[in-house]
């Protein structure tokens, strides 16, 4: 919040230069220190996504579902949820990102090599007994879910949440529990390591945005190659 503040501020002071209110390069928020954060959420090891994802066979159908999609596809949950049978053609899965605009065309032969899974798989998984478009979609009408309607991403963050705090395991040990989004990091360094383009994969702008989500802030060991 502080440096949102700092820097509409900055922008104020801009277009007050420019409207000539203020003397040329007066600007008061520009000369404060810029505030750093310090994240405290903590990274999530492929290690300890497993454990979840065990959990996550206890909690409902569609958990380990989300889980896989999210590994395999590198896409914020948003984007998993609103995902239709219909945007799968021509051998990929096709994903226009809500908050970026970014179009992915992922292709369905996909392999992650760890979970020795394909994209085509975890679609597969997503095939059953209920018509409907969304490859996440209730079984039955329970509360403001509708049969076969999409899973919103609230009942996703909460049942992940659930079934991580369920696991006998340590969690304060480095700053706060890894969340849902957390998934997208763990992607990102799989397939790297396999050799993927993961700015394509998961989107992004630019390596530097990719290279953010490969930083595993201190979680694990930087192995040497010799």
């Amino acid at each position: 919040m502080a440096q949102i503040v700092r820097k509409v501020l900055s922008d104020v002071f801009k277009e007050a230069q420019q409207a000539g209110e203020v003397l040329a390069g007066f600007n008061p928020a520009d000369a404060t220190k810029k505030p750093q954060v310090r994240v405290s959420r903590q990274r999530l090891t492929f290690e300890e996504w497993l454990m979840i994802y065990q959990a996550a066979e206890k909690d409902n159908y569609f958990l380990q579902k989300v889980m896989l999609l999210a590994i395999i596809t590198g896409q914020r949950l948003d984007d998993i949820c609103n995902i239709e049978f219909s945007d799968i053609r021509d051998g990929h899965l096709f994903v226009e990102q809500s908050k970026t605009g970014a179009k992915i065309a992922t292709p369905l032969k996909l392999r992650c090599n760890k979970l020795n899974i394909s994209l085509e798989d975890v679609i597969a998984q997503c095939r059953d007994r209920i018509l409907g478009p969304y490859l996440l979609h209730h079984h039955h009408d329970k509360g403001k879910g509708k049969r076969s309607r999409m899973v919103k991403p609230a009942s996703l963050t909460g049942a992940f949440r659930k079934a991580r705090d369920s696991v006998d395991y340590d969690w304060s040990s480095k700053g706060a529990p890894p969340s849902f989004h957390e998934q997208l990091s763990l992607a990102e360094r799989i397939f790297r390591e396999q050799g993927i383009n993961t700015q394509i994969l998961l989107g992004h702008s630019s390596k530097v945005m990719t290279d953010h989500y490969n930083d595993t802030r201190g979680k694990e060991w930087k192995k040497l190659v010799i």
